[in-house]
Parts: structure tokens; sequence; C-alpha cells
């Protein structure tokens, strides 16, 4: 999902929703808020759906998860040495980057504990 500068929603998040739309009458006002808020929008009912969402433990006690496409985090290493396991990257001196706020699931919250 992309935000312009004036607030207009382009992507295939946006894509999908007006493909829904189209095919079952229904309609989605799109709200832009930090992702953090979305879950609390979510939590406490102010809005229905956050999309684009990896299912983890905590959000299942507030909603319902939605499989709509197969997708999983991917690794490129620019250099270091080569892993190509969540072990092989706990033995190594591997730096890794990860996008703070971001949850992935719980094996992904226990592999940054492990490395921190």
């Amino acid at each position: 999902m992309m935000v312009s500068p004036n607030g207009a929603v382009s992507g295939i998040v946006r894509d999908f929703l007006e493909l829904v739309s189209q095919q079952f009458g229904c309609t989605f006002e799109l709200l832009v808020v930090p992702r953090a808020r979305a879950f609390v929008m979510l939590a406490s009912g102010e809005i229905d759906i956050v999309p684009s969402v990896n299912r983890t433990e905590l959000r299942d006690q507030t909603g319902k998860f939605v499989d709509v496409y197969d997708k999983r985090p991917m690794l490129i290493a620019l250099k270091g040495p080569q892993a190509s396991s969540v072990p092989d990257l706990l033995r190594g001196t591997t730096s890794i980057g990860v996008v703070r706020g971001y949850d992935y699931g719980q094996a992904y919250t226990a592999l940054l504990d492990a490395r921190s």
C-alpha cells in the first residue's frame, strides 16, 4: 500500500478491496493510520479490517485472520556467512536489519530475542 503526499491510497491493497467491492457490492473507507494504531482501533471496534498483516497469537485474540495469499519473509544477504536456516543465523555473526514494530509471528520474534 502506498500513500501519496495528498493522502491518496494506491497499490495492491486498494486494488484488492476495489475488486471485492465490485464483486460483492460492499464499500470500504480507507483510513491511513500508523500500523500500531490500526491494531488498537481494530481491538476497540473502531475499524473492521487491517489488511496485509501476518498472523500472530496476539492478533488472533482480537480478530479473525483471513489468508488471501501465500507469502513468506525472505532474507537477502549481501555479505557474511551463508545461512539457509534459523539455526544458521543464530550460530553466525551476520547482522540482521529488521523493521521495528512489525511482527512476522512467534518464530520471528523468538529469532529477534535470541539475537539481541
